[in-house]
């Protein structure tokens, strides 16, 4: 260990010295390399895809493009209006309903639009089928019986009721289907404000009704804002924040200054990597601007506060920016490895943007420790950077010394005592559940949450999509086929999660009453596969376009969807219901059919679970690098155990907190593991550098050297964490929920490292006998 140390630290004497006596040419070669890695940041955009948050491999999303290959693109946006006073069974609201439908045909990429005006309302004048919209003219509205004549239909059309229409008449919606190129964050952005406009103009014009805007489109058109919103709040507030910390531990504007240099210049790099890579910014990768200036301050802060102290403590200016350097190039770089690893790790997700929080962040971490060895000391150099020399009787003696000494003494007591504690905690995470809701990703003060939490109790909130496979082209129109779609909708219907189903069942009861004299007893499948070919070739050559049952029934004739609308359901309750209602159809099918569920929903449900999976290995990678590299370094298989066991039980411990404050779990808390150990070895390395450093260069024994790792490293740890965990804190500001949890429960994580690494490395460290104490 110690000729491991011993060369890297005088590499950073080496670059310390050149960076001091050549001030000017270091800040100018640094900045050269991060303009040409920040160039880089022309390329960033903001996504206006959804589905960029699973990868290519993601059997969900492989049967989800499958399902839009089929049966067109799921990308929508509705209008939902809410009269203010009374049911939708007015005038003038059935107005507003028409007139939103003409206007909806206009939006950008629009295919189809179905609402309560435009339903394709059929019935039977003699031999002949009627097919046509409810109300085809606005003038029609007006006509005596009108109203009732609606409210008749909707209310006993399954089609319609609790669809289109609310079961009470309270709200009903106008759905719009949009074929956008959802990896054009343009074109999404674009359809959105269109509806908005549209929105805007119909409230205007009636403004007894509320209209509220939710759909796919909707969705992807909020991440985009999110994360620009996110961006443009959350960087400035940690600016803020780093500033004040900095301030208050480091006493000096200057070196303040010089600190926020080094993390306006890795950000700028990490995101410009993030540039060349092509990468579309998130509400998840956009954090990396967030997280790289609160990592990339640590390595600064830990060399300026090395160089305060030993400039209060008699030394020049010069030779103590060199001695900081050099004493600290080697936990900064080892702890730098560390951490990259940790976000690398990232990559192990199933979900991309996580990738791209992961390497950017890299990115900018390796940045950081280039800028803190070279151009750090370069720029303190120039700064009228001044420390007051302390007097002799105070330059000895620390607050973390005396912090130090105190566990010391206790330091058996504080072991057991912690251990338990964190034992208590672990044994919490059983209680942890995934519950996953998409809907919720957003904060309640967000438009899409709010359309979303408003409509709601009129509809229930997302949809599952079952795709029939009837195995063999036409057989869609197969009696016994038609009476296992039949027999499948009407058990979904009974399911308690279920609100709505709309089924191509339904579709041929109706023709098959219609075009037997509109007889109720005809309302049922028909009975040969002659007359149902029939029923539905009629019926589709009557149908205006846009509105024909491609949506519904594949071309060859061989699959069917159907739409179940579940009510607010935990992501174990949907899951269920799929599983439910796969081995439903496995058993009770009499034709043989098979069942896929699809959706945005059934998408969301799944990442949480395979985020886990994927970051549990990525974690095991982490943890077997963390263990090589700390024993490498240290020369000791003991030390490398040691790392490992200080830092995951922090991040355990925040899991079993974690608990208890929420008690469920989504996708992006999987990140966490690794994320947090990556992090919070940064104590543990420099608390065993330090003691190290102490045995080997003083001769100091076991006590001796805890108390100087407390004195010397001790108030950049303190400094550090209030940074790392107000920045993560920061995150649980974001509107995007993923971010808050993450945010919050990673500051957690950072907070217990720190004690937990203050409290147990005293008592575990002493536990060397002499003859170890030589052997180290």
């Amino acid at each position: 260990m110690a000729q491991i140390t011993l060369s890297v630290e005088n590499l950073g004497k080496t670059l310390a010295e050149f960076s001091v006596k050549r001030a000017w040419l270091t800040i100018f070669m640094c900045i050269a390399l991060v303009i040409a890695g920040g160039y880089g940041g022309k390329n960033l955009g903001f996504s206006g895809d959804y589905q960029i948050f699973f990868g290519d491999e993601n059997p969900e999303l492989q049967i989800f493009l499958d399902f839009e290959a089929t049966y067109g693109k799921a990308d929508n946006i509705s209008f939902v209006v809410i009269p203010k006073e009374g049911d939708i069974y007015q005038p003038r609201v059935i107005e507003a309903i028409h007139d939103i439908t003409t206007k909806a045909w206009r939006l950008p990429f629009v295919s189809r639009v179905d609402s309560l005006t435009n339903f394709q309302h059929t019935y039977a004048e003699g031999d002949d089928l009627i097919v046509e919209d409810l109300i085809f003219e606005k003038s029609e509205i007006a006509q005596p019986g009108q109203m009732e004549r609606l409210q008749r239909i909707a209310e006993n059309e399954p089609l319609l009721h609790e669809f289109i229409t609310a079961s009470n008449g309270t709200a009903t919606i106008i759905n719009a289907v949009l074929q956008v190129d959802r990896k054009i964050a343009e074109d999404v952005l674009g359809a959105a404000q269109a509806a908005r406009d549209i929105q805007a103009e119909i409230l205007e014009q009636y403004p007894s009704i509320d209209i509220k805007l939710t759909g796919a489109s909707m969705l992807s058109s909020a991440f985009s804002e999110v994360a620009m919103q996110d961006s443009a709040t959350l960087i400035p507030a940690m600016y803020l924040l780093i500033t004040v910390v900095m301030l208050l531990v480091l006493r000096s504007l200057w070196a303040t200054v010089a600190g926020l240099l080094i993390v306006i210049l890795s950000t700028i790099f990490g995101m410009g990597f993030g540039g060349w890579l092509s990468i579309e910014l998130t509400p998840i990768s956009v954090g990396a601007s967030t997280i790289i200036l609160t990592i990339a301050i640590a390595d600064a802060v830990h060399i300026i506060a090395a160089m305060r102290q030993k400039m209060q403590r008699g030394l020049e200016k010069l030779p103590a920016i060199v001695e900081a350097t050099a004493t600290n190039t080697f936990p900064v770089t080892l702890t730098s490895i560390t951490t990259a690893i940790g976000f690398l790790s990232l990559n192990f997700s199933d979900s991309p943007p996580f990738h791209h929080l992961g390497n950017m962040a890299a990115a900018g971490i390796f940045m950081a420790w280039i800028l803190s060895i070279t151009f750090l000391p370069a720029v303190l150099t120039l700064l009228p950077v001044k420390y007051e020399v302390l007097p002799k009787d105070k330059q000895n003696g620390s607050v973390m010394k005396s912090l130090g000494a105190a566990i010391l003494r206790r330091r058996y007591a504080a072991f057991i005592l912690t251990a338990a504690t964190c034992a208590v905690a672990i044994s919490l995470i059983p209680r942890l559940e995934f519950n996953d809701v998409w809907s919720k990703y957003f904060d309640e003060n967000i438009k899409i949450r709010q359309a979303i939490d408003a409509t709601r109790p009129h509809f229930g909130t997302d949809n599952i999509e079952f795709v029939i496979d009837s195995s063999a082209p036409q057989n869609v129109l197969e009696p016994v086929f038609l009476q296992d779609v039949k027999a499948f909708s009407e058990w979904l219907r009974m399911q308690p999660e279920v609100a709505h189903v709309y089924s191509v069942s339904d579709i041929m009861k109706r023709l098959n009453k219609n075009l037997n004299e509109d007889k109720p007893d005809f309302y049922d499948i028909p009975d040969n596969r002659k007359l149902a070919s029939q029923y539905l070739l009629v019926y589709e050559l009557s149908l205006p376009y846009g509105l024909d049952l491609n949506d519904r029934i594949d071309i060859d004739r061989q699959r069917t969807r159907v739409t179940a609308t579940i009510r607010d359901t935990s992501t174990v309750e949907a899951r269920t219901l799929i599983k439910n209602a796969t081995d439903w159809m496995e058993k009770n099918s009499q034709f043989g059919a098979t069942v896929s569920p699809t959706g945005n929903t059934t998408l969301f449900n799944y990442i949480a679970d395979r985020n886990v999976q994927a970051m549990f290995e990525g974690g095991l990678v982490l943890i077997v690098a963390i263990f090589i590299i700390m024993t490498v370094f240290f020369r000791s298989a003991g030390i490398g155990l040691l790392s490992i066991i200080l830092n995951a039980i922090p991040v355990f411990v925040a899991f079993g907190i974690w608990a208890v404050v929420s008690g469920t779990v989504g996708f992006s808390i999987a990140a966490v593991g690794a994320v947090a150990i990556g992090l919070v070895i940064d104590y543990t390395v420099h608390l065993v550098s330090k003691f190290m450093s102490a045995r080997r260069h003083y001769g100091k024994n076991n006590q001796e050297s805890i108390l100087y790792a407390f004195d010397t490293a001790g108030t950049a740890i303190v400094a550090t964490t209030a940074i790392l965990t107000a920045g993560f804190a920061l995150l649980a500001t974001s509107a995007f929920k993923p971010n808050t949890d993450m945010g919050l429960l990673t500051a957690i994580a950072i907070m217990l490292a720190m004690v937990i690494n203050f409290l147990i490395m005293p008592g575990l460290l002493s536990f060397n006998s002499k003859e170890k104490e030589n052997r180290l």
